[in-house]
Formats: structure tokens, C-alpha cells, sequence
């Protein structure tokens, strides 16, 4: 046995079809849900008034809101970049479980 088919099964055989499957759900959803909040945060939505960390004291108020507001959207558009980064992992092991009896 070569070593890459060793490293093809020992990797691919991590997550079988169920579970690729079941995170590729999980991963569109997160991708979908972080989308929109970072969006909402980003338009600076009164309603996420409360999730943005607290005011530094002796800071010019509105800067300092609108600050806080683009640090946590940025930090869900790099939470939905990483879900679309799982989703495509989770693709790769559905396909690779899907021809898994052609090519072994």
C-alpha cells in the first residue's frame, strides 16, 4: 500500500456520510446566521446595542459605538469565513465518501 492510500483512507475515513453530511448543515447555517449579524452589525442595528462590549470611559461616545459595532461585524464575517471554509472540508469528505467504493 503507498503511502498517499494510507493517508487517503486514514484522513477521508474521519468523517463518513452522516456526519459530512450533518456538519455541511451546520456550516451553511453558521454561514447564513453570521452573514446577517455582521451585516446588522455593520448598519449598527440598535437592537445588538447590548452585545457590543462596553464604553471606554473618557472616549468620544459615538466614535467609540460605531467602533465597537465594526469589531464584533468583522468578527462574525471571519466566523462565517471559517464556516465556509468547514463546509468545504465537510463537501470533500461527502464527495470522497460518496466514490470511496470506486476508487478502493
Amino acid at each position: 500500500m503507498a503511502v498517499g492510500d494510507f493517508f487517503a483512507k486514514f484522513i477521508f475515513t474521519i468523517c463518513g456520510f452522516g456526519g459530512s453530511l450533518c456538519c455541511m448543515v451546520f456550516s451553511i447555517w453558521g454561514v447564513i446566521m453570521l452573514g446577517l449579524l455582521g451585516v446588522f452589525f455593520y448598519i449598527e442595528a440598535v437592537a445588538l446595542i447590548e452585545d457590543i462590549p462596553p464604553l471606554q470611559a473618557g472616549a468620544d461616545n459615538a466614535a467609540n459605538i460605531t467602533m465597537s459595532y465594526q469589531k464584533a461585524g468583522i468578527g462574525c464575517f471571519i466566523g462565517a469565513g471559517l464556516y465556509v471554509g468547514t463546509f468545504f472540508l465537510s463537501l470533500s469528505f461527502f464527495i470522497f465518501d460518496r466514490v470511496k467504493p470506486k476508487i478502493m
